[in-house]
């Protein structure tokens, strides 16, 4: 089960903030958002790819993930995955959730609108610190001596 958590979980992430960027792409037509929108989303393919790749094929042979009895079997240190996957999905949050930010400026309509706007947009940032305190929560589980007290 945890293996196929670690293994959906990149992909899925990616897919949801690409559907994301795609939205942006029908609202924000100008051609530097353009080329903005499709950099975020080619970063979230690769993105998608390395981290399935990367959780599918943590242990050689993949079943040595859950039967470390198996001889012979080599499995990369999960801390340093888990940790590097963490700080860039946290990253692209930040992209998300920032790249809007700079065409609601721009637009022609109420101040008291586009503040309203840019607040709803704003609520991405719950996501943002939610990266952060994972980052965080990461590192004391695999920092601790007793990480049956953490799951």
């Amino acid at each position: 089960m945890a293996l196929t958590q670690q293994t959906l979980f990149g992909p899925t992430v990616s897919f949801t903030k690409i559907s994301i960027l795609l939205f942006y792409r029908r609202i924000f037509p100008e051609t530097y958002m353009v080329i903005l929108i499709w950099v975020g989303v080619v970063v979230q393919g690769l993105f998608a790819v390395t981290n399935a790749f990367g959780a599918l094929f943590q242990c050689i042979p993949i079943a040595s993930f859950w039967d470390p009895t198996i001889p012979g079997y080599k499995c990369i240190k999960q801390y340093e995955f888990l940790a590097a996957m963490a700080v860039i999905n946290t990253l692209s949050d930040l992209y998300v959730f920032v790249l809007p930010m700079f065409s609601f400026s721009k637009l022609q309509m109420p101040r008291k609108q586009r503040l309203g706007l840019m607040f709803v947009f704003g609520l991405g940032l719950v996501v943002c610190v939610a990266g952060i305190v994972r980052i965080w929560y990461i590192t004391v589980y695999f920092k601790s001596y007793d990480v049956s007290c953490m799951s």
